[in-house]
């Protein structure tokens, strides 16, 4: 007969301890990567968006400038979203 223990089993008991260590240090640092890489790349892509969105303001307000609705290049100056809301000139949403 088989002798009971009372030592917990855990593990996957079919390694050796190092590499029963090493997979789980593996697990759990890919787990930490499916969380980790998404939220960067977001991250990311938010910032993107936001430079090519400040990039058409720059355009739309040089735009405004060369047909004469702006009264100097000083209008350029700042945020040029913010610029473009105050002269109540917006951009273009997706389907206009």
């Amino acid at each position: 007969m088989l002798e009971e223990t009372n030592a917990r089993v855990t593990g996957f008991k079919v390694f050796r301890p190092g590499v029963e260590a090493a997979l789980k240090t593996l697990a759990v640092v890919a787990l930490l990567a499916l969380l980790v890489i998404p939220l960067a790349w977001g991250y990311q892509q938010r910032n993107e968006a936001r430079l090519w969105r400040e990039i058409a303001c720059t355009y739309r307000l040089k735009e405004a400038l060369s047909d004469g609705r702006l009264l100097t290049p000083a209008d350029l100056r700042g945020d040029p979203c913010a610029r473009l809301s105050e002269l109540g000139l917006q951009l273009a949403r997706r389907g206009d």
